[in-house]
C-alpha cells in the first residue's frame, strides 16, 4: 500500500502479543475454553477476551460519582 494509507483507521486495542494469544485460543476452539458450542461467535470471543484479561492494557476506569 502507498504511504497515503499510513495511520488511517482505528487504533489497535490489543498488543501484537495479545493478538497472538487470542489467535491461538481461537484456533484451539470454543470447547477447549469451556463453551458448549463448537463454533465461535462474536459474543463468545468478547467473553474470551474479558475472561483472559486481554483488555487490561486498554481499560479505562472512571471514579464513582
Amino acid at each position: 500500500m502507498g504511504k497515503h494509507y499510513h495511520g488511517r483507521g482505528r487504533k489497535e486495542k490489543l498488543t501484537k502479543a495479545q493478538q497472538k494469544q487470542l489467535h491461538d485460543m481461537i484456533v484451539e476452539g470454543p470447547e477447549a475454553h469451556g463453551f458448549a458450542s463448537g463454533i465461535w461467535n462474536c459474543a463468545m470471543i468478547a467473553e474470551l477476551i474479558l475472561l483472559n484479561n486481554l483488555f487490561a492494557t486498554t481499560l479505562t476506569t472512571y471514579p464513582a460519582y
